[in-house]
C-alpha cells in the first residue's frame, strides 16, 4: 500500500541521513513512519544553542516528511525529505531540537523570495481530547504551532529588513505617517499607507518579541496570531544544515489546553519550509502525529 512504499522508498536515505548527522550517544531511532518522541528531564535546559554537549543525551527521532498537497495553493516538488528531531524539559519548559539539510539560509521576503522556516505543531485539545487531524486540525479540534522564521531572528540580531534588505541603496525623502502633525493624524496615515501595522499584523513589526510566533489553527485557511506570546527560537546554519531550538512552557497559559504534562499522552508534527525552493504559507514539507512520551529523568 502507500504508506509500505513510502517506508520502503525513505529508510535508506533516513539511514544515511542518519549517519551523516554525528554520533548520537543515546541512539537514533529511524524506524519508519516516526515511532516516538522520548523527552526526558534535565537541570539546564539548552534553550538558546542549537550545540550544546547537552542535546547529545536526548534519543533522536527521525521524522520523514511529505509534500504538502492537499490544499491549494500546493507543493508540486518535493523538498527537504527528512528532519531530525529531540526534545528535552526542565519541569518548567520543554525544548525541540530540530535539525534538517539545507544548502542556504535564505532570510529575505519578496514576492518570489521567502525565508527558512520550521514550525512544530501540538494539539490543544487537552489530554482526553481527540487528536487532531495532522493537517492544522479541525473544526473544533484545534492546534498551537510555533514558527521559526529566520528573517525574524536576524531581524533581532539588528540586520536589515523590508525595503532596506532589499534595495540597500535606495533613498527615501519621505514617508506620509512621519509628517503627521498629531497622533491622531499618524494613525490615520498609517492606516492609508501601511494597513498592515495599522491592523496590528505581526509579519508588519519592525522587531518581534521572538524569532519564534505562536499560532493556533482549526484546519487550512483559519491560521491566526495567539495574544499571548511565550515560545523562543534560535537557529544556526553551517555545513549545508539547520540547526534550530524552539522552547515553550510546558504549559502555554493557566488552564490551557495545549500544555505538555509528564504522565499525559501527547503528538508532535513538523513542517519545513525551504526559502531557496520559494516554499511559503501552504507550500511546504510537512510531517504526521509523531507520539510523544516522557522518559525518565536523565542520570
Amino acid at each position: 500500500d502507500e504508506m509500505r512504499t513510502l517506508r520502503l522508498a525513505l529508510i535508506a536515505p533516513l539511514a544515511a541521513a542518519a549517519a551523516c548527522g554525528g554520533p548520537d550517544p543515546a541512539g537514533t531511532d529511524v524506524s519508519l513512519p516516526a515511532k516516538e518522541l522520548a523527552i526526558a528531564r534535565i537541570d539546564e535546559l539548552p534553550s538558546n544553542d542549537p550545540e550544546s554537549p547537552a542535546w547529545s543525551a536526548a534519543r533522536v527521532v527521525v521524522v520523514p516528511l511529505l509534500a504538502q498537497d492537499v490544499a491549494e495553493p500546493r507543493l508540486s516538488e518535493k523538498g527537504v525529505e527528512a528532519l531530525r528531531l529531540r526534545a528535552l524539559h526542565d519541569g518548567t519548559r520543554v525544548a525541540f531540537h530540530l535539525s534538517w539539510e539545507n544548502d542556504t539560509a535564505e532570510e529575505l521576503v519578496d514576492v518570489d523570495r521567502s525565508t527558512d522556516a520550521v514550525a512544530l505543531q501540538l494539539p490543544a485539545t487537552g489530554a482526553d481530547g481527540p487528536i487532531p487531524d495532522s493537517m492544522m486540525g479541525e473544526e473544533g479540534r484545534p492546534v498551537s504551532i510555533h514558527l521559526w522564521r529566520y528573517s525574524w531572528q536576524r531581524r533581532l540580531q539588528g540586520h536589515p529588513f523590508g525595503i532596506d534588505a532589499l534595495y540597500p541603496n535606495a533613498a527615501v525623502d519621505h514617508y506620509p505617517p512621519e509628517g503627521a502633525r498629531d497622533e491622531a493624524a499618524r494613525s490615520e496615515l498609517e492606516r492609508l499607507y501601511d494597513p498592515p501595522a495599522a491592523v496590528g499584523n505581526p509579519l508588519a513589526r519592525a522587531r518581534p518579541p521572538s524569532a519564534v510566533e505562536d499560532l493556533r489553527a482549526e484546519g487550512f485557511g483559519t491560521l491566526s496570531h495567539t495574544e499571548k506570546q511565550s515560545s523562543t527560537g534560535v537557529g544556526r546554519h553551517a555545513d549545508g544544515r539547520w540547526s534550530v531550538v524552539i522552547t515553550r512552557p510546558l504549559d502555554l497559559a493557566p488552564g490551557s489546553t495545549g500544555r505538555l504534562r509528564p504522565g499525559e499522552e501527547t503528538y508532535v508534527a513538523v513542517a519545513v519550509w525551504d526559502g531557496a525552493g520559494n516554499h511559503s504559507g501552504s507550500r511546504k514539507m510537512r510531517s504526521v502525529w509523531v507520539p510523544v512520551r516522557f522518559a525518565e529523568a536523565m542520570p
